[in-house]
């Protein structure tokens, strides 16, 4: 069995070894500055298309909100009649038995 050995010589496989080495090293890291350059771009977009649904949507429920509030008051009202029409017919079945007792 042999053992292994270093020499300091370098030889011209070596040279061209190092050389792909750091051109792939340079390639990887321009692909991966492009990519983040590409994602932030994207990233800021979305943010401001969120930003935008956001305002949308809280204008929506300010509607919504003030929607609800109307529906609400004319719904008392509603019950407000209600009442004061039970209160009349109350009234006039009274009035009704009063007449209905004297004949």
């Amino acid at each position: 069995m042999t053992k292994p050995s270093f020499t300091q010589n370098i030889s011209l496989g070596n040279v061209i070894q190092i050389v792909a080495m750091i051109a792939a090293i340079a390639i990887g890291w321009q692909q991966l500055d492009g990519r983040s350059g590409s994602n932030t771009a994207e990233i800021e977009k979305i943010t401001k298309a969120m930003a935008v649904a956001e305002a949308k949507a809280a204008t929506d429920i300010r509607d919504h909100e003030t929607r609800l509030r109307r529906l609400e008051d004319s719904a008392a009202r509603s019950d407000e009649r209600m009442a004061s029409i039970f209160n009349l017919l109350a009234r006039i079945d009274g009035r009704l038995e009063r007449i209905e007792r004297a004949n």
